[in-house]
């Protein structure tokens, strides 16, 4: 059963929030208690010293029913071993097609895992989609995206913590020649209106928001799409759009015409292969080749340009081979 509008708002009348419901088929080792506890010793509060169980039901990260503690859905999403196992459409779809209708897939990747490995996976497959720029100014070499950067890590970040988890349908990402689509199961929680997003926040999932900022991935509720119209405005590009729909909602980005860009060289460069590692102490070439969607040749180029610059380092042999921090 799907989470209507009516269903939620029966639910916000008794306080019942979706992602803090227990999952009763689900034992509590279900959770990654390393990732917990990683997460625990990062927290800007650690200095607040109670039992661990005690700091995850604080979290809502796990709910206690007849004298037992279950995982909730905050819990496995977050810090789940398999989220996709007990919440298979909660992933997000990353597709980059050709032309401006859709019609011939580029690439296209499926970010799965918890929320966190959802985010990096997703943000880095936009930026290996993306171009930049670059002009020689005197001595310096200057680099531009082609759109404010801000403004799609804040419109993923959007995505994952607003959407209804409670709806069976994957979130997407759609890339095109002119624009960038973010699709949002689920509608706007609370009384707001598309026009009436800046500054306003009702929160559908106030659980996954909290660890989301605690962790430093976002500073002040309310304020991302202020953030997404403001960083256009300032780069002259045309406004975003924001469509609600039942049960989804879009966020479109205008990407520039590649002609605005004709005065400058453009270059797909090698994106930011570090980022794996906040979500794993080791990566191999199928890491790469997952992410970004590339193929074998370049991400071990990409590979050997970190061993050089001695960022990684390579352990193991042949089939076996993997790279950790140098």
């Amino acid at each position: 059963m799907n989470a209507t509008p009516e269903i939620e708002l029966k639910w916000s009348s008794h306080r019942i929030e979706f992602e803090k419901l227990p999952v009763y088929r689900a034992p509590i080792d279900t959770l990654d208690q390393r990732l917990v506890q990683q997460f625990l010793d990062s927290r800007k509060k650690n200095a607040e010293v109670k039992p661990k169980q005690e700091l995850m039901r604080d979290y809502s990260l796990i709910a206690e029913e007849h004298h037992q503690f279950y995982p909730t859905h905050a819990g496995i999403l977050l810090f789940g071993k398999e989220p996709q196992f007990y919440l298979s459409e909660a992933m997000i779809i990353c597709c980059h097609f050709n032309g401006i209708e859709g019609r011939e897939a580029i690439a296209s990747l499926d970010c799965e895992g918890t929320l966190l490995n959802q985010f990096h996976q997703a943000h880095n497959f936009i930026l290996s989609r993306l171009t930049k720029s670059f002009s020689i100014r005197g001595m310096m070499r200057e680099e531009k995206l082609e759109i404010p950067e801000i403004a799609f890590r804040e419109a993923l970040l959007n995505m994952i913590i607003h959407r209804n988890y409670h709806l069976s349908s994957p979130s997407k990402i759609f890339i095109y020649d002119d624009r960038l689509e973010f699709v949002s199961p689920g509608d706007f929680f609370g009384p707001i209106k598309p026009d009436q997003l800046q500054g306003m926040t009702y929160l559908r999932n106030p659980a996954i928001c909290k660890i989301f900022r605690e962790l430093g991935l976002v500073e002040k509720m309310g304020t991302g799409f202020i953030q997404i119209f403001k960083s256009y405005e300032n780069w002259g590009l045309p406004p975003p759009q924001i469509i609600e729909w039942p049960n989804f909602v879009k966020c479109i980005l205008p990407r520039p015409y590649q002609g605005i860009l004709s005065s400058t060289k453009v270059l797909r460069e090698e994106p930011d292969v570090l980022s794996l590692y906040h979500v794993q102490a080791e990566i191999t070439i199928h890491d790469i080749m997952k992410n970004w969607a590339v193929s074998r040749a370049t991400a071990q180029r990409w590979l050997q340009a970190l061993v050089k610059q001695q960022k990684i380092k390579r352990i193991g042999k042949t089939r076996n081979v993997r790279y950790r921090k140098a």
